[in-house]
């Protein structure tokens, strides 16, 4: 349609008959010439009346130049008469526009200019190079057509760098187009591409080069990872060390430490790392080096076979044959293990250390272990060794160096030499935290500290255990808080009080919500309405707290002020600026500003995690990104939370695993555990090992059907 506006312009300009200009015969030959084609004729009275009479002389001349039926045809001078001739008509003096109406008015013009873009237009996107494409954003200004011209170059340009494939191409995009829809892609080809080719000899000196001059480039990292390469690949003690003295800025002498000193006390005896100590007084993780005796660097994952169980590493070799009934993850270098349907441990050497006599036994932490006879309880070391006889009818682990135990139906506390630092005189008692544990009496709770001392009298009916310098008590059904020293922070006549969150704590009384700080200050007065699950929805989190004004809900700050109008029938917490939000009884997300994101859809919605959230609609569940695109549909029947791009799901009974682009790695699956580098799938009772970087099976059990899983 457009392409008919040019001659229909000219037509209506040069055809109306009667028309008479005796002042302007000069003019009114070239139009009568333009009518008869005769270009020459009419380009030259046009050229010679410019200046006298420029506006019909400038749109005689675009319409000369506008057309292809002639020699003279030029889109940029056809642009630069209409452009002339508009901007003279401003000041062109009435009598002449009515004189001359005929032949130019200011509709004509703007047809023409519309008429003229539309041609440059068309012959930009003809031949779409970017100096076309350029010229014609230089030249025709105002074009309703830039912005899209705009982007064609972008991307025009954009391929030629691609095609040119080198960092200079790819550098000059970047700095020509800094708002170019490919800005973002072309600065990281930029990266990777000057990465490539600075360091394309692959040796030493080349990235050693590319560190010194590229500090700020997102491949430093790399550059270092391969000096790293390069300096170890032998694998030696004396390449690691030589690595630490050459590079003690690189980001891996961590890691080159760890593996020399994995080489050099591979038995972990007392001798090995004292000799190790000597060899390398500059060792830096000193005080790590007690626990590192018993922390094996190797990974051992669990396998069976034949119905007994035994290890592999995460290369798939079998490291402990199986031969037990049970195993459990090694922990602090040893892993429980049953046998004859008694628990011991073995080390990953295979080797038992914990001789398989006791019903019970839990995983070591801080070198011992809590195992049990089905009566009573004590500790047993890595070596087997019993540290705490077993006569305890309730044992904790230690806190703070003494353990909370129970005999003959009393309690105390015992330090790791078994001694009962605190007697067997309470009905109950907690652990330790910060120098108090809380204890029971005659049923009241009130605290001690290490030595024994009643530091607080047992007058409570509940107390909690210190944090913060700060305990929650009870007395009958009234709250409050206490310090440490005893003194009242809150006094005990709230109906309920929550945890510390934000340095801000909910209080209710007479039931209205408001806010304490660790002072016992109320810094948010008792103005909210609260409810029996105050203490689920009303605590701080990340700086904001839900509110409550009948049946609708908001959130304020630590100050009180209003963040989030009581406007919702539910909402959830702010996650990577979006907050789950319910109306009408369906749910949608809304921003910090609390402008509606994702419309009000579903039948439930969790928070954003790793840019995706769990939404349910139809009773399946599904998941959006932060603009509410639909990534999963809901076709699930339950799914966990996308934690470093991988989530569970179960679909049609079975559980699998996906990435955040929606990859099913592993479908059909009974159950999936993640263990390091490795995921333990299982599948009809068998099991498998998924390298989830590779993504393919590593080792799996006899029976392991692999028919219609996603991997290798």
């Amino acid at each position: 349609m457009h392409k008919l506006v040019l001659p229909i312009l000219i037509i209506c300009c040069l055809a109306l008959p009667g028309v008479t200009l005796a002042q302007f015969h000069s003019i009114n030959d070239g139009y009568e010439a333009l009518r008869e084609y005769n270009y020459f004729k009419a380009k030259h009275i046009f050229y010679k009346k410019l200046k006298r009479h420029p506006v019909p002389a400038s749109f005689g001349l675009a319409t000369i130049f506008v057309r292809r039926d002639n020699p003279f045809h030029q889109t940029d001078s056809a642009f630069k008469y209409i452009c002339i001739a508009q901007e003279k008509f401003i000041s062109w003096p009435s009598d002449m526009r009515n004189k001359m109406k005929t032949y130019v008015d200011s509709i004509h013009i703007i047809f023409l200019k519309a008429a003229i873009y539309e041609q440059a237009y068309f012959h930009a996107v003809d031949s779409p190079r970017v100096e076309t494409l350029e010229h014609f954003l230089s030249v025709y200004d105002g074009a309703p057509q830039a912005h899209e011209i705009m982007v064609l170059r972008d991307a025009t340009a954009y391929r030629h760098a691609r095609r040119q494939g080198t960092s200079r191409a790819m550098r000059e995009f970047v700095e020509c187009y800094p708002d170019a829809q490919q800005y973002a892609e072309a600065e990281e080809l930029y990266h990777a591409m000057l990465f490539k080719e600075k360091t394309t000899p692959s040796d030493l000196e080349s990235y050693r080069r590319f560190i010194q001059e590229n500090p700020e480039s997102p491949y430093v990292n790399e550059a270092h990872n391969a000096l790293f390469v390069h300096e170890t690949r032998e694998g030696r003690a004396v390449d690691y060390h030589r690595f630490i003295k050459l590079y003690p800025d690189n980001p891996n002498v961590q890691t080159a430490w760890h593996n020399l000193y994995q080489l050099e006390v591979s038995d972990y005896r007392q001798e090995s790392i004292q000799a190790f100590l000597k060899k390398y007084p500059d060792y830096p993780y000193r005080q790590q080096i007690k626990q590192d005796i018993v922390l094996a660097k190797l990974q051992l994952y669990p396998i069976r076979h034949e119905g007994k169980w035994g290890f592999m590493d995460s290369s798939s070799n079998v490291r402990i044959p199986c031969q037990f009934e049970w195993v459990g993850a090694f922990e602090e270098g040893v892993a429980l293990a049953g046998r004859q349907g008694l628990m011991g441990f073995v080390n990953k050497r295979g080797q038992m250390v914990v001789p398989f006599i006791y019903e019970e036994a839990e995983a070591f932490k801080d070198g011992l272990s809590l195992v049990g006879d089905g009566k009573n309880y004590g500790f047993v070391d890595r070596t087997g060794r019993v540290m705490i006889p077993l006569k305890y009818s309730q044992l904790n682990d230690f806190s703070e160096g003494l353990a909370t135990a129970e005999m003959d139906g009393s309690f105390g506390f015992i330090n790791e030499e078994n001694h009962a630092v605190i007697p067997f005189v309470f009905d109950a008692a907690g652990d330790f935290s910060e120098g108090m544990a809380w204890v029971k009496m005659g049923g009241k709770t009130g605290y001690v500290d290490r030595t024994g001392k009643m530091q607080i009298p047992c007058q409570f009916d509940w107390g909690e255990s210190f944090s913060g310098g700060r305990a929650r008590i009870r007395i009958g059904k009234k709250f409050g808080v206490i310090a440490s020293d005893g003194r009242w922070i809150l006094n005990p006549e709230y109906e309920l009080i929550g945890t510390f969150s934000s340095g801000l704590a909910p209080v209710v009384l007479e039931g209205r919500l408001g806010y304490a700080n660790r002072d016992g200050q109320l810094v948010i007065p008792l103005s909210g309405e609260a409810d029996a699950d105050v203490v689920n929805w009303g605590a701080f989190q990340d700086g904001l707290a839900k509110t409550r004004i009948g049946k609708k809900r908001g959130m304020i700050d630590t100050l009180g002020k209003v963040v989030v109008p009581a406007d919702f029938e539910d909402l959830g917490n702010m996650s990577e600026n979006r907050l789950a939000v319910r109306k009408r009884g369906k749910w949608g997300y809304v921003n910090r500003k609390v402008r509606l994101i994702i419309p009000y859809e579903y039948e439930q919605a969790w928070n954003f995690n790793d840019g995706l959230a769990k939404v349910q609609k139809d009773g399946m569940i599904g998941f959006v990104d932060t603009l509410g695109k639909v990534v999963v549909p809901c076709v699930l029947e339950d799914a966990g939370y996308f934690t470093d791009g991988w989530v569970w799901f179960r679909k049609e009974g079975k559980w699998g695993l996906m990435t955040t682009d929606t990859t099913m790695i592993m479908p059909l699956l009974d159950h999936a555990t993640p263990i390091g580098p490795l995921i333990e799938l299982v599948r009809d009772e068998k099991i498998a090992y998924l390298d989830r970087l590779q993504n393919r099976i590593i080792w799996k059990e006899e029976g392991f059907d692999m028919e219609e899983l996603g991997c290798e």
